[in-house]
């Protein structure tokens, strides 16, 4: 149950991935490095899967198939509202300018998400620390 350590490596990977998705823009010259920008956002979009589940598990351990299942509906209702929010800005700006859009704009709210609950572990991890200590 190391929170800290689980919502560290998430909150790492959403800051990798962010960047990433901030070299699409620039990259879109090149295709090799467009393929890459994409290849480094969806390895680091996903490596923290297992983490971000452990955390979900773990919080409610009384009800671990409630919080499971909770965190796969509010991810699975992410996978359904951004396809149609981003399909909405994509018609305005374009389909290349709004996907830039799109992508850069969900990875900033998931590195935010992701660095508030590593802060909010981190801070977790320190009062227990001093409460042990107490």
């Amino acid at each position: 149950q190391n929170y800290r350590k689980a919502n560290g490596m998430t909150a790492v990977c959403a800051i990798l991935s962010l960047l990433c998705g901030c070299c699409l823009p620039f990259a879109g010259g090149s295709p090799l490095l467009y393929g890459m920008a994409n290849l480094g956002l969806l390895l680091f979009g996903a490596a923290p899967t297992a983490a971000i589940n452990g955390i979900a598990v773990s919080c409610v351990p009384e009800a671990k198939h409630f919080a499971s299942a909770t965190q796969f509906a509010m991810q699975n209702l992410a996978k359904l509202l951004i396809p149609l929010l981003g399909g909405v800005v994509i018609d305005h700006l374009g389909l290349v300018k709004g996907y830039h859009v799109v992508t850069i704009g969900a990875l900033v709210f998931y590195a935010i998400a992701a660095s508030f609950a590593f802060l909010q572990a981190k801070a977790q991890h320190k009062d227990e620390l001093q409460m042990s200590n107490a």
